[in-house]
């Protein structure tokens, strides 16, 4: 087995449980979102060894993809959206200024307790982005 294979075949180890214990108390998750890197993509080997910081992309990459097959074995329709991209598609899908998003995330956070940072502030808004979709598509 592969490392993208092996990667894969662990997140739905992780995956798989959560998605019964959601669907054995009565609720159907109905998507998946992956915040995609704003950095470049890499296609080599050798340029991603080239660079410490493109290494880090490649393992950023490499758990996003191991997600995506995840879900995707779990039946869940996965989003991805471009991490810079996330506040506008946001805003234009919730039809809320962008400043607006970010002070309902902040108060969320409030609420929620520590930690709060900024990977808990984009998951909150995806998942707002994704409900606001889903929605759309029921309505």
């Amino acid at each position: 087995m592969g490392y993208r294979e092996s990667a894969g075949a662990m997140a739905y180890a992780a995956l798989r449980p959560v998605v019964e214990s959601l669907r054995r108390t009565g609720y159907e998750p109905t998507a998946a979102g992956i915040l995609e890197s704003s950095g470049r993509k890499v296609t080599s080997l050798e340029s991603i060894l080239a660079s410490h910081a493109l290494i880090h992309t490649a393992d950023g990459n490499h758990f996003r993809e191991a997600l995506a097959q995840a879900c995707a074995r779990c039946d869940l329709p996965v989003r991805r959206v471009r991490g810079r991209e996330l506040l506008d598609q946001a805003a234009k899908t919730l039809r809320k200024p962008p400043q607006q998003l970010q002070a309902s995330i902040q108060a969320l956070g409030r609420s929620c307790g520590r930690p709060w940072d900024a990977d808990h502030k984009c998951a909150a808004l995806l998942a707002w982005l994704l409900l606001a979709g889903k929605t759309k598509t029921l309505g």
